[in-house]
């Protein structure tokens, strides 16, 4: 494999009929118990500075529900790059439908120079898709101005979640590289940033016995304690203000790191 370059798994013609579909309303809504370690995040980034807005980029952005995220709940100015021109259409509906003002770029982060430099930017389900993350890593870390920070996530496939994905759907399965806490905070490094976290992010995750995209009335049915219980936690998570982890049932992992001055 040679460093310098990176390799989808996934064609870019997948992502723009996935932003194509006829969304329903509540795909398009932002809640806040789809995001619910805020509190954890603001512990993580407990070096910068508060007194004036935080800057933020997300690479893959679409459909910004993380942007609207960052927005309304740390009151960041964001701006968010997507390679799909579809995602794209996406972000900006979903971003006019909370009155979020938004910085949008339309292209590929690895042949993009930057702009403009960000306090954040953040990836959540971008490098695992590629047969070689460094150079997402290296992309991503030019668009970080001096002593900002990296903030990275992925599913969690390092265990029950990936098993039970893989016997779900292995196709599905076979689009993602499986990556560790350590793995994250490996590529950091190895681009130059400093680690201050990395770990298991996000809230507790009983996987479906069977792919919840693509079931009958019988599987929706055999799905149905998993979705009940998975409810109960976002739930649970969102009134305590921290997230209810679980060893390898935890949903995702995650690094953040900064880049020094």
């Amino acid at each position: 494999m040679i460093e310098d370059q990176a390799k989808p798994i996934i064609p870019a013609s997948y992502w723009d009929k996935l932003y194509q579909k006829d969304w329903q309303a509540h795909q398009l809504r932002y809640r806040k118990w789809d995001l619910p370690y805020h509190a954890e995040l603001a512990d993580h980034l407990s070096e910068f500075s508060w007194s004036q807005p935080i800057r933020f980029l997300e690479v893959g952005c679409a459909p910004a529900k993380f942007m609207i995220y960052f927005n309304q709940v740390f009151g960041w100015e964001v701006a968010g790059l997507e390679l799909s021109e579809a995602g794209l259409a996406r972000s900006k509906e979903l971003l006019e439908a909370n009155r979020i003002e938004a910085r949008l770029y339309a292209g590929d982060i690895l042949k993009m120079e930057p702009e403009c430099q960000y306090d954040v930017v953040g990836s959540f389900g971008l490098v695992e898709h590629f047969d070689n993350p460094l150079p997402c890593y290296r992309a991503m870390a030019r668009w970080i101005r001096p002593g900002g920070a990296m903030i990275v996530t992925v599913p969690n496939l390092i265990g029950s979640i990936g098993r039970a994905m893989r016997f779900q759907n292995y196709q599905k399965y076979l689009q993602h590289q499986p990556f560790s806490p350590i793995d994250l905070a490996n590529h950091c490094r190895e681009v130059g940033l400093r680690v201050t976290f990395h770990g298991l992010v996000g809230n507790l995750y009983i996987p479906y016995l069977f792919d919840p995209l693509n079931s009958n009335r019988f599987q929706r049915l055999a799905n149905l304690p998993a979705r009940v219980v998975n409810g109960l936690v976002r739930r649970a998570a969102v009134i305590i203000k921290r997230p209810m982890k679980l060893g390898s049932l935890t949903v995702s992992a995650g690094c953040v790191a900064f880049k020094d001055e």
